[in-house]
C-alpha cells in the first residue's frame, strides 16, 4: 500500500481537468442516490365496524423505479377480499431508470479515470490515445446527462401531478368504499414531499454542466488541439538575417 501511494501523482488534481473530476464524483452520487433511494408513504387511518369495532391504518407507499400503476389497494380496507383498485394511472419508469443508469455509468468512469490521472499521468500526457478516449467518453456522458435530466424533469413533473397528496386523497375517497362512507371516514395525518426528487434534478443538471465544462480541458490534452498550436519560439526559424562569416574589408 505504501509503495502504491508513493506512485500517486496528485498534481493534476490541482488543475481544472482533475479538480472538476473530483467535484463530479459526489455530484454524480447525489444525483442517482436521491433518485434510487426515494420512497414516499401516506398514512391512511380508518375505523371498521361490525362484530368487532377497531381502528387500523394503511400505508400507501411508492418508490423507485416509480412503476405507479402496479401499486394497488383494497377498495374496502376492512374487507381484505374486496376488489383491488389502482389509484395511480401512470409512472416514470423509463425516465428514472435512464437517469440512474447514467449516474452509475458516470460514477464508474470517474473512478477509473481518476486512477489513470493519479497513477498513470505520464502515459496520459505522452500517449495521445488516452486523452482522445477520455474526451469521447466525456462527450457521450455529457449528452447522456442532458437527455436524462430533461427526461427526468418531465418524469418528476408527471409524478408530482398524479401523486399530489390532495389529489390522492380525493381519488382514495372516490374509489374506496370505506373512505367514501360518511360513517367510516378516513383520516390522512401524514403525506409525502418531493424534496429528494428536486435535489436529484438539480444534481443532474449540475452533472451535465460539469461534464460539458471539462470537455475544454480534456480537449487541450488531445493531439487535435496540440496540432493546431503554432510552434514554440525556440523551435521557430530565426527571422534575423545571417551575417557573412567573412569580411572583405574596404575596396
Amino acid at each position: 500500500m505504501a509503495e502504491l501511494l508513493s506512485q500517486m501523482n496528485t498534481r493534476i488534481l490541482k488543475e481544472p481537468l482533475g479538480f472538476i473530476r473530483v467535484i463530479e464524483f459526489p455530484m454524480v452520487i447525489l444525483a442517482f442516490a436521491t433518485t434510487a433511494g426515494y420512497a414516499a408513504s401516506m398514512l391512511v387511518q380508518y375505523s371498521c365496524f361490525g362484530e368487532k369495532e377497531y381502528s387500523n391504518e394503511y400505508h400507501l407507499d411508492w418508490s423507485y423505479p416509480f412503476d405507479l400503476p402496479v401499486y394497488g389497494l383494497a377498495s374496502n380496507f376492512c374487507d381484505p377480499k374486496s376488489q383491488t383498485v389502482y389509484p395511480f394511472g401512470e409512472g416514470a419508469v423509463s425516465q428514472s431508470q435512464f437517469f440512474v443508469c447514467t449516474g452509475i455509468l458516470s460514477f464508474l468512469y470517474i473512478l477509473g479515470i481518476l486512477c489513470v490521472y493519479l497513477f498513470q499521468l505520464e502515459k496520459y500526457e505522452t500517449d495521445n490515445r488516452w486523452p482522445v478516449v477520455d474526451f469521447l467518453i466525456t462527450v457521450v456522458l455529457a449528452i447522456f446527462w442532458f437527455i436524462a435530466s430533461c427526461a427526468w424533469a418531465a418524469g418528476v413533473s408527471t409524478l408530482k401531478s398524479i401523486t399530489d397528496p390532495m389529489t390522492v386523497k380525493v381519488k382514495l375517497i372516490s374509489i374506496s368504499v370505506l373512505c367514501a362512507s360518511k360513517d367510516h371516514a378516513c383520516a390522512f395525518p401524514t403525506e409525502w414531499n418531493y424534496a429528494s426528487l428536486n435535489v436529484s434534478l438539480i444534481a443532474g443538471f449540475a452533472c451535465f454542466f460539469l461534464f460539458a465544462s471539462n470537455l475544454w480541458f480534456i480537449w487541450k490534452e488531445t493531439e487535435w488541439f496540440k496540432s493546431r498550436q503554432p510552434p514554440s519560439a525556440s523551435m521557430a526559424p530565426s527571422s534575423m538575417p545571417q551575417q557573412s562569416a567573412s569580411y572583405s574589408g574596404p575596396r
